[in-house]
């Protein structure tokens, strides 16, 4: 898996921001430069999620069919998405780029209506990248740490001395939420992600419904909970189907040991 960056786009989201306040902005690579170890850092965001197997933290999302209020911002998020894969943001005119930049404040707007006082301040990145010459679309909501003190060593001069850090983005392994559409097939054999859908969602942190409402979609939980949940209700098939032609019948103890990790 190789993952490149095209643009980026990021913006502060948070309950109670509002049209012209001061936290009402978006910046993005076209007027921005990132520095190649941060884009390193956010490939590592965005592999993760596609990585992702753990059922209590994933869950796959369907756009729907346009049936219902509900459904017609699912299309018009899918909608935008699709566009944004469309985009080349390296164009000369920078037309695209701009467009990204317009797409994206469109997105953030809505997980803003959906947060509420509960909810964490961070920042939402809209990122246009390929994975194996495959466009895609990812998501994150990252929350900074607004400041933190720690010592360290100057290997120079064997001092400790102190250090304060202020707006740091959490390292890839304690990435919160991000989200990828599309969702790409299993790596190998060992990723047993393998449910269909349109956009797969990963929280870390804690499971907020805002983060997939703002997308329009319908979810249901990772493939590998489905995957025990499915092979259980098989199991139980079988057994009913043994015990009404034979007085043998499988032991629910052994089923549940090949079930551990």
């Amino acid at each position: 898996m190789v993952i490149n960056i095209n643009a980026v786009a990021f913006s502060p989201v948070s309950n109670g921001i509002e049209s012209g306040d001061d936290d009402d902005w978006v910046v993005s690579t076209r007027t921005v430069d990132i520095d190649d170890r941060v884009m390193g850092i956010f490939v590592g965001y965005l592999s993760r999620v596609i990585n992702k197997e753990d059922t209590g933290k994933v869950t796959v999302g369907h756009f729907s069919d346009g049936s219902s209020d509900g459904d017609d911002v699912g299309n018009q998020t899918q909608e935008r998405l699709e566009r944004i894969l469309e985009l080349d943001v390296d164009g000369e005119d920078g037309s695209d780029s701009v467009e990204f930049e317009e797409i994206s404040e469109s997105l953030k707007n809505r997980p803003i209506s959906h947060m509420d006082r509960r909810t964490s301040r961070g920042y939402l990145f809209i990122i246009q990248a390929v994975n194996d010459d495959e466009p895609f679309v990812g998501i994150l909501k990252l929350d900074v740490v607004e400041s933190e003190e720690r010592p360290i060593l100057d290997r120079d001069t064997r001092q400790l001395e102190y250090e304060e850090i202020e707006n740091a983005f959490p390292p890839t392994e304690d990435l919160q939420k991000g989200c990828t559409y599309p969702i790409f097939d299993p790596l190998d054999d060992d990723n047993v992600f393998n449910l269909d859908g349109d956009v797969k969602f990963l929280q870390e942190d804690t499971n907020s419904d805002y983060f997939e409402e703002f997308m329009g979609c319908v979810t249901s939980s990772g493939s590998r909970e489905q995957s025990q949940t499915r092979s259980y209700a098989d199991w139980r098939k079988i057994s009913a189907a043994k015990q009404s032609t034979s007085p043998w019948i499988g032991a629910p103890a052994r089923f549940n040991d090949r079930r551990k990790p």
